[in-house]
């Protein structure tokens, strides 16, 4: 087996790494050991291993455990990225709210502890959290508009009947109004000046 020289460059099949870049053999800057950095990384990575980047400032390497606690603290509040609790993330904009761990309606609540207004407010309303299967939905289509008025429990199966029916509902009407622009003007084209 031949050892890697320092920066020597190996594509991403070679070393047996999922992504095809370039990857340069570069050495710890305290330890010295080497190891592959991908090359489009190579100024935004540390110039350190992970080993070496593990060790706190006080000189001492930090535990998984510690780490760990680490990480905890700089979750919900403590983040300094908090804001309140409330996010619209989703890529179809509707609102999510942070529950803490003591909240009862927190068995709703998926990854990082979110749950969807607008099903938080429909299980406060009927005081119990919602199953799975339960889909909360918004009667006139605007998924900011959480009040209990808009909003109606479906089974998954109605809920995706109701969509499609009022997808296709709005595509006729998009032709009817073609057809009729398109009517009007050959109308307007017959009649004598």
């Amino acid at each position: 087996m031949i050892l890697p020289q320092t920066y020597e460059i190996r594509s991403g099949k070679e070393l047996g790494k999922n992504k095809w870049g370039k990857y340069p053999n570069i050495p710890c800057e305290d330890c010295g050991k080497s190891r592959w950095v991908e090359l489009a990384q190579t100024r935004t990575t540390s110039r350190k291993c992970i080993t070496c980047s593990n060790i706190s400032r006080t000189g001492k390497r930090m535990s998984l455990e510690t780490r760990h606690k680490m990480s905890l603290a700089q979750m919900g509040e403590c983040n300094n990225m908090w804001k309140g609790g409330i996010t619209k993330s989703h890529s179809a904009g509707y609102i999510r709210i942070h529950l803490p761990k003591n909240h009862p309606y927190y068995p709703m609540s998926c990854c990082k502890n979110y749950v969807f207004e607008h099903r938080l407010v429909m299980a406060e309303h009927l005081k119990r959290c919602l199953h799975t299967w339960e889909v909360v939905h918004h009667i006139n289509g605007i998924v900011t508009d959480n009040r209990i008025e808009n909003l109606m429990i479906l089974d998954k199966h109605t809920h995706i009947v109701d969509t499609i029916t009022k997808t296709y509902i709005k595509r006729l009407l998009s032709k009817i109004s073609k057809l009729e622009s398109q009517l009007e003007h050959q109308i307007t084209m017959a009649l004598p000046h």
